[in-house]
């Protein structure tokens, strides 16, 4: 890292690391399958600044890593008749590579009010995947984009205070924003195994002691009432359900915290 001056800091950094590998036995047959190594390579450049006496802050990184022996679970439907998962990596390959840039944001557009948002892009991609499921394969998935990993992804928030002689009111809100994502690394031309993009937003005001060792809270969470998918699993051949996890609702509360 090298210091510019009291409020510019560069870096860059090349870090690895791996996950362990394993075995998993076999239910049908009781074999011993043993799963490699994951290995990861994180190349890394960044500046983090302060401005206008630290009333602005920015922070932006880029990076690329570099993933062997990604270790997947999978799921696909062989031959319409079942739904099979398999843990890559076990008889096959699958590599993967993502390139990004972040960018954070924090300001206080004045005494009273912060302001703060944070970009980020990612470009992933899965190379050389070559799996094996249901007794049937190789099957190539190479160059598809990893599962559950929007390529942007936004977030936006802010609070006002508004100083009282008994205490403060805040009143906040923050929203983020999740672009399009697939839910199956091997299966990507399916709309029922994506999420569209979509926003999320939360409210909320609080009352503060003067003292400070009393907070009272009331928020509405997703006001918008969104419920994207986070999670779904393929559907089953035979009985066409679909397992799905889903977001919560909008919901609204009233909390208390007081520091001891």
């Amino acid at each position: 890292e090298y210091q510019f001056n009291e409020d510019v800091l560069g870096y860059v950094r090349i870090a690895t690391g791996f996950r362990s590998g394993g075995f998993n036995q076999s239910i049908t047959n009781g074999d011993i399958v043993e799963t490699k190594p994951e290995t990861l390579t994180d190349y890394e450049a960044g500046i983090k600044s302060a401005w206008f006496d630290g009333q602005l802050t920015l922070n932006t990184a880029i990076f690329y890593y570099d993933i062997k022996s990604l270790q997947l679970n999978i799921q696909r439907a062989f031959l319409n008749t079942s739904t099979n998962t398999y843990t890559t990596s076990a008889a096959g390959e699958s590599d993967g590579t993502v390139k990004g840039i972040e960018l954070e944001v924090n300001a206080l557009a004045s005494v009273n009010w912060r302001i703060g948002g944070s970009l980020g892009y990612l470009k992933s991609e899965y190379t050389d995947f070559i799996y094996y499921i249901g007794g049937g394969g190789p099957f190539d998935a190479s160059g598809n984009d990893f599962y559950r990993t929007p390529e942007v992804s936004l977030r936006l928030d802010t609070d006002y205070t508004i100083p009282l002689s008994s205490g403060n009111i805040i009143l906040a809100t923050d929203w983020s924003y999740r672009s399009r994502v697939y839910h199956n690394a091997t299966v990507q031309n399916d709309p029922l195994q994506e999420t569209p993009d979509y926003w999320v937003g939360n409210v909320r005001a609080s009352y503060e002691t003067a003292d400070g060792n009393w907070t009272f809270t009331g928020f509405i969470n997703n006001v918008t009432d969104k419920s994207p998918v986070f999670l779904r699993q393929i559907a089953n051949p035979n009985t066409g359900t679909q397992p799905n996890s889903i977001s919560a609702p909008k919901t609204w509360g009233l909390q208390v915290n007081y520091k001891f």
